[in-house]
């Protein structure tokens, strides 16, 4: 250890493939003093003839949220040359040594900059830009969703020397990333699926559409010749198809 304040870093890229860096990141001027993690389960509404202790039927698990308060300061109290950009984020944007200080600068300043990574339209994407968030063990990808500038200190030619920035981040992860992970099985969701050892397309189809009859369509789906021999690895796609 180098005796140094990891500090939060929020590193911008150009597409949410999350492959190349966009800019130089953000590094907080002092660490948050907690993160919310939120994380929602949807239900379909029981029906209304319902007996008392009847529930719903699981719909989706939404994105999950991160929420975090952020100090924008330029009263030139804090000390700002103890910290340095988190070594996780460091080493995802191979980012050199001599830009591991806090984004410094006025007020309105800092908040410009913050922006630049986090709510900015960019025009190659034609949308906000994706973001990584790294602090110690904890990493965060996706787009920001709200944010929320409260000034709470000002010069008296009513220059903001002090701010508070409410920022609600949203996961983002591409559907198949996405698909893999919730390992949803219903019916009418578009499904990805890596064929593993003894797997056969009727096999997966009753798994999936609890039709194993099924096979042909999705052997045309995929443009596959030969059904019988799948490439073990391989990824078939398995789109929602009525169940007759």
């Amino acid at each position: 250890m180098n005796g140094k304040l990891e500090k939060l870093t929020i590193i911008p890229y150009k597409d949410n493939t999350y492959n190349e860096t966009d800019g130089d990141p953000y590094v907080v001027l002092i660490n948050p003093d907690e993160l919310v993690e939120e994380m929602n389960v949807e239900y379909t509404a029981p029906a209304p003839d319902g007996g008392a202790g009847a529930t719903g039927t699981f719909k989706m698990i939404p994105a999950p949220k991160m929420s975090l308060k952020l100090l924008f300061d330029g009263t030139g109290v804090i000390n700002t040359q103890n910290g340095t950009i988190s070594s996780a984020a460091a080493a995802a944007a191979s980012i050199a040594a001599n830009s591991q200080s806090s984004t410094l600068g006025t007020v309105s300043e800092q908040i410009a900059k913050f922006k630049a990574v986090t709510t900015d339209y960019r025009s190659e994407i034609h949308e906000p830009g994706y973001v990584k968030l790294f602090w110690g063990e904890t990493s965060f990808q996706g787009r920001i969703l709200t944010l929320k500038i409260t000034y709470t200190l000002f010069s008296s030619d009513g220059k903001p020397l002090r701010a508070i920035g409410d920022a609600v981040f949203q996961n983002n992860l591409d559907s198949l990333t996405r698909s893999q992970q919730q390992n949803q099985t219903s019916p009418d969701l578009t499904h990805v699926r890596t064929v593993r050892e003894g797997d056969t397309l009727p096999l997966m189809c009753a798994r999936i559409y609890k039709n194993p009859k099924l096979y042909l369509e999705i052997a045309r789906v995929n443009g596959l010749s030969n059904y019988r021999n799948l490439a073990v690895g391989s990824k078939l796609f398995f789109p929602p198809i009525t169940n007759n």
